[in-house]
């Protein structure tokens, strides 16, 4: 049991894939794979959107979004750089960047905003280019 325990850990430990990492300058391409929102007419129903595809860049200030789709040239402050994650956020919103699930080189994304004309709440995966 120990022995297999031990080789079980090596090779997590040990696989070069588990994550991609982010910094200054990445280009993301993202899809999303959740989009539920409410329109700013009818606040009280909640409502499935079609999946968006968009651009970011990681700057030192900001996440700055591409010319397309719901983010469509809008930027966000950076609250925290870290290899393995971004978390940008402004008055009503966070977007956050996640390469930290095991076994995945996937780049995951979540993004929540609340405000007195609505909600949204999109969650997909980015690859870098």
């Amino acid at each position: 049991m120990k022995k297999l325990l031990a080789i079980i850990t090596l090779a997590l430990l040990s696989n070069p894939v588990m994550s991609a990492d982010l910094k200054i300058g990445d280009v993301l391409y993202c899809t999303s794979d959740f989009f539920y929102g409410t329109d700013v007419n009818n606040i009280t129903e909640v409502k499935r959107y079609n999946v968006e595809n968009f651009k970011l860049s990681i700057s030192q200030n900001s996440v700055d979004f591409g010319s397309s789709g719901y983010f469509r040239n809008t930027s966000m402050p950076t609250r925290e750089i870290k290899m393995w994650s971004v978390i940008a956020q402004d008055e009503h919103s966070t977007f956050g960047l996640d390469t930290q699930r095991l076994g995945s080189k996937d780049i995951f994304f979540n993004y929540a905003s609340a405000n007195p004309f609505g909600m949204a709440m999109m969650k997909g995966t980015c690859n870098k280019f």
